[in-house]
């Protein structure tokens, strides 16, 4: 009996970018120093959302959101030091009655809160589970009569504009959350993004889109057939990463971009001693292949 595959949310989204980078990131475990850090400050500011919402002091989620960060990168003083002053800032905005701020929004869409930070696990086939966090379910009533049941997800962002949210019903991560708020009996009607805009005046935005479950239900089958594709292949992920296709258009912006040169990969993941540890980038991985790099062959079978 094959054992149970557990799947997160971020892994199913990650799947719709790159799917060899997903392998990278959740089957070899490799990290970059500055994506672990700065997906602390992300994390923090979560943290401290959570808690507001849930009817706490601002006290209270300032301190829990030092707390996360804290937890975050236990073995990183230093970081934690610049993080802090920005995750309090950001925080401290957002709570505050500033006409841009996210309190601000609350008390003219009249929010009540359902549930944060609610957790899923779901058995979606045998020995296939998926498990997430919803960030917020809410009852909203805008002032131009928008009104309903919304998923919403806290975001964090260096850019506003409009674009950002444009795509909101689209996004891989939004359709598994509402499938799974449904299965727990919470039928949501809106998506929504809460975006708080880290620029040097920051400011929240907030984005809703109608659920369109046709939509949902047709991407709940590609994702559990991938689930089952990838229950399918070798433990160890050396032994599939070479072969299964990678996303050129992705390879500007991810993390794993300089990982793909390298032929030589399967032997650098299994035997080499940085293996599912930080790694600094392609200096590692040229000394540990001797300096010989490969094509960036994307070409392969997909799952």
């Amino acid at each position: 009996m094959s054992a149970t595959l557990v799947m997160s949310s971020t892994q199913f989204k990650s799947v719709e970018g790159c799917l060899r980078a997903m392998l990278f990131r959740f089957r070899s475990r490799l990290r970059t120093v500055t994506s672990t850090d700065y997906f602390a400050r992300g994390c923090a500011v979560h943290a401290g959302l959570a808690t507001h919402y849930d009817g706490k002091s601002v006290d209270d989620s300032l301190l829990a959101a030092v707390n996360e960060l804290q937890a975050r990168l236990p073995n990183n003083p230093d970081m934690v030091q610049e993080l802090t002053p920005q995750v309090l800032d950001l925080l401290t905005f957002y709570l505050s009655d500033d006409p841009k701020s996210g309190a601000t929004l609350d008390k003219e869409e009249r929010v009540n809160t359902i549930a944060v930070e609610n957790t899923f696990d779901i058995e979606v086939a045998p020995d296939i589970r998926i498990i997430g966090i919803i960030d917020h379910l809410k009852y909203f009533h805008r002032s131009n009569s928008m009104k309903g049941k919304a998923i919403e997800d806290h975001k964090t962002s260096k850019r506003g504009g409009l674009t950002y949210g444009s795509n909101i019903e689209y996004e891989p991560q939004q359709l598994l959350y509402a499938w799974a708020a449904r299965e727990m009996g919470f039928a949501p009607e809106w998506f929504s993004w809460n975006v708080l805009v880290t620029t040097k005046q920051p400011y929240v935005m907030r984005f809703y889109e109608p659920i369109y479950w046709p939509r949902i239900h047709t991407y709940m089958l590609r994702a559990i057939n991938f689930a089952k594709w990838l229950q399918k292949q070798p433990e160890e992920p050396g032994e599939i990463l070479l072969d299964v296709p990678g996303n050129p258009g992705q390879c500007r912006s991810c993390m794993f971009r300089q990982l793909c040169d390298f032929p030589q990969l399967t032997d650098v993941l299994l035997q080499s001693d940085f293996r599912r540890e930080e790694y600094q980038g392609l200096s590692q991985f040229r000394k540990a292949t001797n300096g010989t790099q490969g094509s960036n062959d994307t070409s392969s079978n997909t799952p």
